[in-house]
């Protein structure tokens, strides 16, 4: 098949444990075996057109041979796809093109679904603690009422003038109860004892999904990231584990840069980019050097309006590995009394990831 697709004159050797075919025209690298092989059949299946690339119907048909992609691939999706993944611009992908955006689209998809199981744990969890915030109340409120009755029915046990002293001794014993700061104290524990288990559930969630969570639960899609940018409640972010230390810190949300929130920590900024080709990326660089590559630490391609990080960073000219983790910081939660909602979970969880 290999040959068929090269044409005549193609030829097969080894290097390292990889199958290489080489043609005049194109020269392509295959693994024996693993995500490498199935990318690679697939990319073949696809028909590679003119100089070895796949055009948009060939990266449909490659990624219908792939567990990439779960639901049915919209045209429109493929497009953007293609666009977001063509480095040079040339209207096709070659091979590491392709891998790449397959190892893109299963990373995607796996971080939805844990997503999904993560947010359904909270919300199970939020309910439990409705449910027994509502059963300390009741058992004041039977506790206040049973006093009162109690109060009524020694008035009536005590008919003779001499008792009037005790009578109005038991009713200031017997007073229905209003519920105490005690009670509210035994409320709070409940709620403090569900809070560290949702706590458990979304930190051992995959990286990024609190940040996902957070724009979730603030009723935000990826339609609307750009308005989800300007709100009031959007949160800092936290870098670290950098090999460049510079870059570590936590980078707080100071107005906009190029149409996108901008975050800023000290000399280096937090920033997204679009390069002439259309494709967006996200940089951690120093803000005197903005205008060229200099100073450029890390960077991720990411269209997202918000810093993202359930994606692997890369190093930038003048950065070092390790990658660091670019993980969403809420600094502040305003929940009321009892008032707690899923975005005040999400916002007293994330103060927790400190540095």
């Amino acid at each position: 098949n290999c040959y068929r697709a090269l044409g005549v004159g193609a030829s097969v050797d080894q290097e390292n444990g990889q199958a290489v075919y080489r043609s005049p025209q194109m020269r392509f690298r295959f693994s024996f075996g693993g995500s490498d092989r199935v990318s690679a059949e697939a990319f073949q299946h696809g028909g590679p057109q003119e100089h070895g690339r796949l055009n948009l119907d060939g990266l449909i048909a490659a990624l219908s041979k792939t567990n990439a992609h779960k639901s049915a691939l919209s045209r429109a999706r493929a497009e953007a796809l293609l666009r977001d993944f063509d480095a040079s611009g040339s209207g096709g992908l070659d091979l590491a093109e392709f891998k790449e955006l397959v190892a893109y689209l299963n990373k995607t998809e796996n971080a939805e679904a844990e997503l999904t199981e993560a947010w359904g744990e909270v919300e199970r969890l939020r309910a439990s603690i409705e449910a027994a915030r509502d059963q300390e109340r009741e058992k004041i409120e039977a506790a206040a009422n049973f006093a009162d009755r109690k109060s009524v029915c020694s008035e009536t046990k005590l008919p003779s003038p001499e008792s009037a002293n005790e009578t109005i001794h038991d009713q200031q014993e017997l007073e229905p109860r209003v519920p105490s700061a005690a009670d509210e104290a035994t409320i709070e524990a409940t709620e403090s004892e569900g809070a560290a288990r949702v706590r458990v559930a979304v930190e051992d969630a995959p990286s990024g999904l609190a940040a996902r969570a957070l724009r979730h639960a603030r009723g935000d899609s990826a339609a609307t990231d750009e308005n989800a940018a300007d709100s009031a409640h959007s949160p800092s972010y936290i870098v670290r584990g950098a090999g460049s230390p510079v870059a570590n810190g936590i980078y707080k949300r100071d107005g906009e840069y190029a149409g996108a929130p901008l975050y800023k920590n000290g000399q280096f900024w937090l920033l997204r980019y679009v390069l002439p080709s259309g494709n967006a990326w996200w940089y951690i660089a120093d803000k005197d050097q903005l205008d060229s590559d200099d100073g450029d630490l890390y960077r991720v391609r990411s269209n997202d309006m918000l810093p993202p990080s359930d994606l692997e960073w890369l190093t930038a000219k003048d950065g070092q590995l390790p990658v660091p983790s670019v993980r969403p910081f809420v600094a502040t939660s305003d929940r009321g009394a009892h008032g707690w909602t899923a975005a005040t979970w999400i916002g007293s969880l994330s103060i927790e990831d400190v540095i």
